[in-house]
Parts: structure tokens; C-alpha cells; sequence
């Protein structure tokens, strides 16, 4: 007797009768470990060409040579400071927000936006945010 495998169903040629087959569900777990396996080479793959073209967007091929990113800016810009002589209750520091060119007038224990003004000298103040500290200078004035 010859048997015969069609569709996952054995065949015999004598009797004519059809069994389903056991090597059925063997063959789809193999097809589904299989199915699988290139699932997670195609997500390593993915990974890795990920991490390619990260490299590639970071170091940008045409950039001139030597070429440093820009060093961000301060959100503020400190346009001024008045010192009282005998009272840290009438020092005042006069800051512009860059972004929207508001005026802020402000002395010790102001908040303006996140940060908290900790101090103010002549012609700087200090910034306080979270644990760090931000000083902010006169970048230029006509007057000294």
C-alpha cells in the first residue's frame, strides 16, 4: 500500500480511506517557528538600522568640518540691575524674555516663569531652578 499526503490528509490506495494526518499540527508549529523566528530578525534588523541612521542624522555627512553644534541660549536676557545701598528691599533686576520680549521687573524671592530669582548683584542676577543655579550677566549695555 502507497499512502499519499494531500492537504495535511494521509491517502491510502487500496482502501481508499483518508485519516487526518498528526504530522499536520508538526508542520504548523514548525511554519509558526518559523513565522516566528523571522519576526525577530526582522525587529533586530529593524534595531539595528535604526541605530544606523540615528548615527547618520547625528553626524550629518555634509556639515563643514570642525563644525560645533549651537550652544543654547538663555531664555532670559538680564537688560539691567538697581542696587539699593542700605536695603535689599528696593534692589530690583530688569529681564527680558527673549521668546515673547516681555519686560519682567523683579527682586529677591520673584518667581518669573519655572525659576526663582535667588540673588541680584550689580550687573548680574542669580537664578534658581530646581537644585541648579543660573546666573544671567549684562550682555552688553551703552552706559559701562
Amino acid at each position: 500500500m502507497s499512502i499519499i499526503t494531500i492537504g495535511g490528509y494521509l491517502y491510502g490506495r487500496k482502501n481508499r480511506s483518508y485519516q487526518p494526518s498528526t504530522d499536520k499540527n508538526k508542520v504548523m508549529n514548525t511554519q509558526q517557528n518559523t513565522e516566528v523566528h523571522q519576526n525577530k530578525q526582522v525587529e533586530r534588523k529593524n534595531a539595528n538600522s535604526d541605530a544606523f541612521y540615528q548615527a547618520i542624522i547625528d553626524n550629518n555627512i555634509f556639515r563643514p568640518l570642525g563644525w560645533q553644534p549651537e550652544t543654547p541660549q538663555p531664555k532670559y536676557v538680564l537688560i539691567g540691575t538697581a542696587i539699593a545701598t542700605n536695603t535689599t528691599q528696593h534692589t530690583k533686576a530688569y529681564i527680558v524674555e527673549r521668546q515673547s520680549g516681555q519686560l519682567h521687573v523683579v527682586r529677591v524671592n520673584d518667581r518669573i516663569g519655572e525659576q526663582m530669582v535667588k540673588g541680584i548683584e550689580a550687573k548680574q542676577v542669580i537664578l534658581q531652578k530646581g537644585d541648579q543655579e543660573i546666573i544671567l550677566q549684562i550682555e552688553h549695555s551703552p552706559f559701562f
